[in-house]
């Protein structure tokens, strides 16, 4: 099995039901959880062809007990030519397999409340699902940089998905609660980072260094949460507080370059309380430490809305 994405995933309220335990896998050779997905090209013709990623033999088996509100998943095994999940839900895979729905997710998934149009048993349902793939698949898909990889098996699921449960589903975009981010203090509390600039390794006891671009989680004192900036753009501020939220957040700051910064707050899960063992609440450590400022709004939400699903047969 993958190395765990999130050391403090028992603290944080990110996502619900099986979602949580497919955070728990990442691509090989990371420790710390990478905020930003790396832009991808627009060039088509440097654009793989997703469609030729794909499982082989995939089998599904309905399981005897049934989900509960508090159900957390077993996270899935993914190995270079295949998937193993011993345990999930309906909706714990679609989570997973549409994180691209929103950039905001940063790879961790779509929260439940933006799965839209599912039936009640895609709550409660578990399932046990086996993946295999063609050897020249698994051959192609590891020439793959690890960001293409993710991607790939996201689009893998989703052709599990259309196959054995009939899924046709599409996005859109709808009005809903988000928070913009803003600059609250001049002059901003943010390092410009210099180019090419190396960074040391991951501080968990990995031998991997900290990539620049990406917004890492660092070790931090009893009763908090620490993320580092390592030379990386306001998108992967948003994403980081999108994702402690369980909102989006919306960069109005106008900065636009590159930045180094360090973000420390209580790891209680009411993120929006106040001060807990001595540390200040997400929104106040925004504030006194980076200089910038979260306000609730309404905006753009993106939704995955399931047009049509149906129960897989067994195998």
């Amino acid at each position: 099995m993958l190395p765990l994405r999130g050391i403090e995933l028992a603290t944080m309220r990110l996502l619900s039901g099986t979602a949580l335990a497919l955070l728990l896998t990442t691509t090989a050779g990371s420790l710390f959880s990478q905020s930003t997905r790396p832009a991808m090209t627009r060039d088509p013709k440097q654009i793989p062809d997703w469609s030729k990623y794909k499982y082989d033999v995939v089998s599904i088996k309905l399981l005897p007990e049934k989900a509960t509100p508090m159900h957390i998943g077993i996270p899935p095994e993914v190995d270079p030519g295949g998937l193993r999940i011993r345990k999930t839900t309906l909706v714990g895979i679609l989570q997973f397999a549409y994180t691209g729905v929103d950039p905001s997710s940063s790879g961790m998934g779509l929260r439940v409340e933006q799965i839209v149009g599912v039936p009640k048993w895609a709550e409660t349902a578990l399932y046990a699902i086996g993946g295999k793939m063609d050897p020249s698949v698994a051959v192609e898909l590891g020439k793959l940089s690890p960001t293409q990889q993710e991607i790939a098996r996201e689009h893998m699921l989703q052709g599990m998905l259309a196959d054995r449960f009939k899924l046709k589903a599409h996005s859109e975009n709808r009005e809903g609660s988000v928070y913009f981010l803003s600059i609250a203090k001049t002059p901003v509390k943010l390092k410009l980072a210099r180019p090419g600039e190396a960074y040391p390794q991951s501080g968990f006891g990995g031998r991997v260094p900290y990539q620049a671009g990406s917004v890492v989680m660092a070790k931090s004192e009893p009763g908090s949460t620490k993320r580092l900036g390592l030379g990386a753009p306001m998108e992967g501020l948003t994403s980081t507080l999108s994702a402690w939220l369980h909102r989006p957040v919306i960069d109005k700051t106008g900065l636009t370059g590159k930045y180094d910064f360090e973000l420390q707050w209580t790891a209680s899960e009411g993120a929006e309380s106040g001060p807990a063992a001595n540390w200040p609440s997400l929104f106040t450590a925004v504030r006194e430490q980076l200089g910038l400022k979260l306000v609730p709004g309404k905006g753009p939400v993106p939704f995955l809305v399931i047009d049509h699903v149906e129960m897989p047969s067994g195998n």
